[in-house]
């Protein structure tokens, strides 16, 4: 570039810049630089003003610069003498396009102990131009010096000991160029330099540089060569920007020193280091376009060091005996880089976040590398080309290993798969291939003599969570499964695992066998104290899937994440998911499922402890307890038991304690109790009937302090409720297995299904009268919306609102069924009104109407009744369908069912109240046309002997020898006591043989008839304690109409019925509130994850529809009613 270009170079923000630098420095500086004659006197020398370019030729003289100056041909203030200072006052000073604008030169001697400062030098050659070759300078100082837009440079030194603090170079070829002697630089900025911000060349001793910055500058912020060994040192340098290298120290200048340098943003590297013995610490070495720093000197260390955003982070190319310890290569597109490097060291040093590789090493050898780590690089170390490389302590996110190998690369990655049931492997987790010459090398390298040999450093935590034997460490291969590698060894007491890898491939980790597995069936648990884990799902036959047999063991599904629930299936419906032996004491088992099996869960030892478990679909029953304090919490039974065997059975267990248990569609009971037992409680025993198996169906929830060999299970089909009886929630059927049975019961409901709690109570259904009483002593607790009642009988149960009006018996009395004989209807009509004709036809003008057979049984042909259709037409209100019965809801009573209860004045008070639209409403004395006459021919028993736990069939044939449709309850009796009935419905001169089945679970005789005619006696015997075949809970009513056929015809005399059929309409709206007993709810939930929960079901509470109310009584239904 030549000085008339320079000259034109700089312009505008330049020049602006340049102006106001000085403006600033002489602000700063004035009250200390500036001298004063009294200043200058105090310092012992004279003032002198300068007006002009001049020679400074008296020597001990204080010169202060007056005014601008400049001169075009030659150095404006050339100082010749020693001992001189010159004030620049912040004027500016130029000189020649070929010399200097102020110039320190020796006049046959040398020239010592000048002092510049304060001074603007520019648009020279050089600004302060300080010696040369045949004119030596010695302890000059230029301070505050701003030069801008020279030539050459800014300042230019041949001298020995020169110091240059405090001052501002910008714009200039070079910033600073030291040719000869030695130089010291504080607080210096160099920036916008044409070339090189501060080089130095041919002879230089000495190079100290602090608290300076090297910006912008157009080759290399610093370029240091030629300097004596161990003469230079650069400490908090700033070297940014800079069109080439931020720092370069060239061979020439070996033993340097760099501390905490900043080099960033420089279009190669950061800082270059090519001379021996150097030593680079506490730098930054950030976005640079090539490596962060480059270190190619030999035995040069570089410790603490962050390089981050670069190309590479620490390249070590063609080094030899480099050392690097301490650093962090972070964010880089390559960690560390080691290309024909050999001898060197990398150790304490993190490469992490890379995104091509974390380390690289191409065609070296002999290089040492330990105690590194890595996270989250692309890959993590890539080997190419020839040579060995030894890693030692390589941390992993997921663990440590160590390595020597040759043409491999490998990066961590997560789990590629989980472990063969009973084994896992664990971190970290190595994806191995092979380098050679594949074309995508990031370096060269050649083809050959791939091969790793493995260490895998592993910590104690690695082998807890979840639990791994120790002794069976192995180092595994992933290749679509796992597989263990041959040629392995461990060293359990370093806790390190090896293998020999040829040709590696795949993805490498450490894996061990899970501790006390179970894998299969067929095993019999009996380490005391010890935590099985299924680890898988399991499938077998025999007599058992599990034997527990020990104390204090505990069995759990498990799976890769932990505990989770597993299941096991059964190929044999005579045999048991899981055995709990009799000796074993203190067992606990949890998410386990046991499907398909005969029993699913046997549980015979004491304190034995079942949570978050599931029964399904075994074909005995779910649970078969007889154990001492067994407790049972988040228990789920469904569809177990086949045709009658139960969800849970109690057999001689004590002190059972059921909580958040579900029992759902068994075959007999949901839960019963048989043998010598007591001290079995409850809380949110939760018994559901799901008829279509859809998860849609009726729940009621229990709870109970104490009980005695008693049997509960839902109700398929409840019998009917009578009139006035609305249903607030299920039915639940409760038998005693024998003399002694008892249940003190505690049933939740819900308030607000409930109008008025002070009316509410257990009711009780008796099955040989078809009618509802209310239980003996019943306790309600509206604080807790809780009721209960102490009992000794028992039948179906169920909580009911006494909904019965004025209104609905006014009708009735006004109907006067006995008489009839206001308005023309005598009794003797209202009689003929109940015969078969009336009662269909009442039937279905309930159904019709909504308000239960206002009109039935106008056959008769009294005056004003010719049809039965005209009262139903006449009544106001027969169209809104609230009549009891209610046909909205399909339900429909069966034909000719009941006699009516026309002994009463108010038969026809509720109108089509109860199940079906049967009821017909009303009318006193009504009957059906035609009468069945039910009779027991024979009865027998399929066996005179067996053992406990068989069952015995009762078989008996009933004929209907009259002349009418009817149903008939045949009742089983035992020793004289009612155990079971059956309903059968026959036509006239049908017959139907029907069969009970019993089980009894004590030894004894046993005498047995149905109704009046004897079966016979069965005599059962002492057995080892085989299963029980339970009974079937005794079936409940059709759900017809007690009340019979049509009994409304024609109140009050009305010729149209209109007034009998308001007042039927009153009572019958009422109780369409509870009209249908089926309040369904949807299954509770799905699978129970914690104790909270139910196993298999979400927790259930007050269910839809109304909590039910627990039905307990002998031979009867309890049911929940509000009187009014």
């Amino acid at each position: 570039m030549t000085d008339g270009s320079r000259n034109g170079r700089r312009t505008g923000g330049a020049l602006l810049s340049v102006a106001l630098a000085s403006v600033i420095l002489a602000g700063v500086l004035a009250s200390s630089t500036a001298l004063t004659p009294t200043a200058a006197a105090s310092e012992g020398g004279n003032v002198e003003a300068v007006e002009n370019c001049q020679e400074l030729a008296s020597a001990g003289t204080h010169y202060r610069v007056a005014t601008d100056l400049a001169e075009d041909d030659g150095p404006c203030l050339r100082i010749t003498a020693s001992n001189v200072t010159v004030e620049g006052d912040g004027h500016d000073v130029s000189g020649g396009n070929g010399s200097g604008a102020i110039a320190v030169v020796a006049n046959g001697s040398a020239v010592s102990g000048v002092r510049v400062r304060n001074v603007t030098v520019a648009d020279s050659r050089a600004g302060v131009r300080i010696g040369a070759t045949d004119s030596p300078a010695v302890g000059v100082t230029a301070e505050s010096i701003t030069a801008v837009n020279n030539s050459r440079a800014g300042v230019i030194s041949f001298a020995s000991d020169l110091t240059l603090n405090d001052s501002v170079l910008e714009g200039n070829a070079v910033g600073v160029e030291v040719i000869e002697g030695n130089v010291t630089m504080d607080g210096v900025v160099v920036n916008d330099s044409d070339g090189t911000g501060l080089k130095t060349a041919i002879d230089v001793s000495e190079v100290l540089i602090t608290d300076s910055r090297f910006l912008d500058n157009g080759g290399r912020g610093l370029l240091l060569r030629s300097v004596d060994p161990g003469g230079l040192a650069l400490a908090n340098v700033t070297a940014s920007r800079n069109g080439i290298d931020g720092i370069e120290v060239e061979q020439s200048a070996p033993g340097a020193t760099l501390s905490g340098v900043v080099a960033a943003n420089n279009s190669r590297h950061g800082v270059v280091v090519r001379s021996g013995g150097t030593s680079v610490t506490d730098s930054e070495l950030s976005d640079n376009a090539d490596a962060g720093a480059r270190l190619a000197g030999s035995n040069t260390t570089a410790t603490g060091l962050t390089a981050t955003g670069n190309a590479d982070g620490i390249d070590l190319s063609g080094a030899t005996g480099v050392a690097v310890r301490d650093t962090d290569a972070n964010g880089n597109e390559r960690g560390i880089v080691l290309s024909n490097t050999a001898g060197s060291t990398v150790e304490e040093t993190t490469f992490s976040d890379n995104t091509g590789v974390g380390l690289l090493v191409n065609e070296s050898t002999d290089n040492t590398l330990t105690d590194l780590t890595a996270r989250n690089d692309g890959r993590t170390v890539r080997l190419v080309g020839d040579g060995r490389v030894n890693v030692s302590r390589l941390t992993l996110s997921n663990g440590t290993v160590s390595f020597t190998a040759s043409e491999v690369e490998f990066d961590e990655v997560g789990s590629p798969g989980p472990a063969r049931p009973g084994s896992r492997a664990f971190g970290p987790y190595l994806n191995v291939s092979t380098t050679g010459d594949d074309g995508d090398s990031l370096l060269p390298g050649e083809e050959g003599g791939e091969f790793l040999d493995l260490t895998v450093h592993y910590r104690p935590s690695d082998l807890e969570e979840p639990p791994l034997d120790d002794s069976t460490v192995r180092i595994g291969r992933y290749d679509d499964g796992w597989s263990t590698v041959g040629n392995g060894s461990r060293d359990t007491a370093e806790r390190r695992v090896s293998a020999n890898i040829t040709a590696p491939g795949g993805v490498y980790a450490p894996v061990a066998a899970l501790r006390n597995a179970v894998t299969e069936c067929g095993r019999t648990l009996d380490g005391d104290g010890r935590t099985y884990r299924v680890d898988t799902g399991l499938s077998g036959s025999g007599s058992r899937c599990l034997l527990v047999d020990g104390s204090d063991i505990t069995v759990i599904g498990f799976g890769q994440d932990g505990e989770q629930p597993r299941s096991l299936d059964g190929q044999d419906a005579g045999s048991s998911g899981i055995v709990v032996a009799d000796g074993a004491a203190g067992t606990t088992l949890r998410n386990l499922t046991v499907r398909d099996f005969g029993t699913g869960f046997e549980l015979r030892g004491d304190d034995t402890t079942i949570r978050r478990a599931t029964a399904f679909s075994n074909a005995d029953r779910g649970l078969l307890v007889t154990g001492t304090g067994t407790a049972v919490r988040n228990v789920s039974a469904g569809s177990n038991g086949g045709a009658d065997g139960d969800g849970i059975l109690l057999r001689g267990a004590t002190d059972t304690s059921l909580e958040q248990v579900l029992v759902r569609n068994s075959g007999g009971w949901g839960l019963r109790e048989a043998g010598s037992m007591s001290g079995t409680t409850a809380t949110e025993l939760n018994v559901f009937y799901d008829e279509d198996d859809d998860g849609v169906g009726r729940n009621v929830v229990v709870a109970f302090d104490a009980s005695r060999h008693i049997a509960l299970g839902p109700v398929a089909d409840p019998p009917d409720r009578g009139r006035g009886l609305e249903g607030i929630g299920d039915y639940l059927d409760i038998e005693g297995q024998q003399d002694d049975a008892y249940l003190d019961l505690t049933i939740a409901y819900d308030e607000g299904d409930v109008s008025d709690e002070s009316a509410l109570s257990f009711y009780r259904y008796d099955d040989r009268t078809g009618t509802y009483s209310e239980v003996t002593d019943p306790r309600v607790d509206p604080a807790a919306d809780t009721l209960g009642a102490n009992l000794t009988s028992f039948s179906t149960f169920a909580p009911l609102v006494d909904t019965s009006t004025d209104g609905g018996s006014g009708g009735g009395d006004d109907g006067g069924g006995d008489s009839g004989d206001d308005g023309g209807d005598d009794g003797d009509s209202g009689g003929d009104g109940g015969d078969r004709d009336s009662g269909d036809d009442g039937g279905d003008g309930g159904d019709d109407s909504g308000d239960g057979g206002d009109d039935e049984g106008n056959d008769s042909g009294d005056e004003g009744t010719d049809d039965g259709d005209s009262g139903d037409d006449g009544d106001e209100g027969t169209d809104d369908g609230d009549g009891g019965g209610g046909s909205d809801d399909g339900d429909e009573s069966e034909p000719g069912v009941g006699a009516g209860t026309g002994d009463t004045d108010d038969g026809g008070s509720d109108s089509g109240s109860s199940s079906g639209g049967g009821d017909g409403g009303g009318g006193g004395g009504a009957a059906a046309q035609g009468s069945p006459t039910f009779v027991t021919t024979a009865a027998s028993l399929d066996r005179s002997s067996m053992a406990v736990g068989g069952t015995v069939l009762v078989n008996a044939t009933v004929s209907n020898e009259g002349d009418g449709v009817g149903t008939y309850e045949v009742e089983l009796f035992r020793d004289g006591r009612f155990v079971q009935s059956r309903l059968v419905e026959l036509v006239p001169g049908e017959t139907e043989a029907i069969t009970f089945e019993r089980s009894p679970d004590e030894a004894g005789t046993y005498g047995f008839r149905v109704e009046n005619v004897t079966a016979g006696t069965v005599n059962v015997t002492t057995t080892d304690g085989g299963s029980i075949s339970t009974a079937t809970p005794a079936a409940t009513p059709d759900g017809t109409s007690a009340d019979g056929a049509g009994d409304g015809s024609g109140e009050g005399g009305s010729d149209d019925g209109s007034a009998g059929g308001s007042s039927s309409d009153q009572g019958g709206s009422g109780a369409d509130e509870g009209s249908g007993d089926s309040n369904e709810v949807i299954a509770p939930g799905t699978a129970g994850g914690s104790d909270t929960e139910l196993a298999g079901f979400e927790p259930l509470g007050v269910m839809a529809g109304g909590v039910g109310a627990l039905a307990v009584g002998a031979g009867a239904i309890y049911l929940l009613v509000l009187r009014p």
